[in-house]
């Protein structure tokens, strides 16, 4: 992959992993708060979603820099496999198997989750892509003829 296409690939995997951590973040979980059987009150599960899946954001943008910034084929792929991992476990957050959302579906935790899936994705395809063609010097070496 020649140098623009490994910037462009790069590039929107910052992006989509800053779209990760605003999305969480800005959008964030239900407001409301649970009363509990003391009388005491308690954020909502997808309060805790949204915050484990900024940290994880973080931690994408931190890989996708260095993917996009990396010289060696190793280190590329390092960041690029880092990027995947995190990417799956926001998602995976997301998900009742995950912290989970609310029960109710038309509260606008969902439509947060949504996004965060959708940035995730694009976020792990470019990874996917940079980890095929993290060679550097690929490009410079002779193609074989039949």
């Amino acid at each position: 992959m020649n140098k623009t296409t490994w910037g462009v690939v790069g590039a929107i995997e910052v992006i989509a992993a800053i779209a990760v951590v605003a999305i969480a973040t800005i959008m964030g979980g239900c407001d409301h708060t649970l009363e509990t059987t003391s009388g005491g009150t308690c954020f909502m599960k997808c309060h805790w979603t949204f915050i484990a899946v900024s940290i994880f954001g973080v931690a994408g943008i931190a890989s996708s820099v260095l993917a996009l910034f990396g010289k060696t084929a190793e280190g590329r792929r390092f960041a690029a496999i880092g990027v995947i991992v995190v990417a799956a476990l926001a998602i995976f957050a997301t998900l009742d198997a995950g912290i989970g959302l609310c029960g109710n579906t038309a509260m606008h935790c969902h439509q947060t989750a949504l996004g965060v899936r959708i940035a995730s994705v694009a976020a792990a395809i470019c990874a996917i892509v940079q980890l095929i063609k993290a060679d550097p010097n690929a490009v410079n070496i002779p193609k074989m003829k039949l």
